[in-house]
């Protein structure tokens, strides 16, 4: 005969849905009253999580709706938002290529110097393409 087995998947990595799994559960305790499997003091201490982090959990979710907003402003004036490139004027995209392209043309022949300016310059070599030999048809 097979063994059973039981598997009960706890939310571990969602908060909202652990929280709510908690309220659940104190719920269902304050249903059943007296007939109530969880005894008094683990129902106070759901109880107690619940009511000290619920309106933290809340308060971080709406910090985090105007962070996206904060993030995506600057996103925008950075020039790195949908639809722009480095070609959209007054953007720091825009500003940084005017830049690198004025100094590549000032330092000609020592394009290293622009790391001077926090610039990630690679210098290399690239290789001549060969003809492909043509196969005997």
């Amino acid at each position: 005969m097979a063994r059973k087995t039981i598997r009960i998947k706890l939310p571990r990595k969602s908060p909202s849905n652990l929280l709510l799994l908690l309220s659940d559960i104190k719920k269902k305790h304050d249903d059943l009253g007296a007939n109530s499997p969880l005894d008094a003091t683990d129902a106070a201490a759901i109880d107690a999580l619940i009511t000290s982090l619920q309106p933290k959990y809340t308060e971080a979710k709406e910090l985090e709706a105007g962070a996206q907003i904060l993030n995506e402003q600057v996103r925008v004036g950075l020039g790195m938002y949908i639809g722009q490139t480095a070609q959209t004027p007054g953007t720091g995209m825009y500003l940084t290529t005017k830049l690198r392209d004025l100094l590549l043309s000032l330092h000609k022949g020592n394009e290293e110097s622009l790391s001077l300016y926090g610039f990630n310059v690679v210098v290399g070599q690239a290789r001549i393409p060969r003809r492909r030999k043509e196969k005997p048809a």
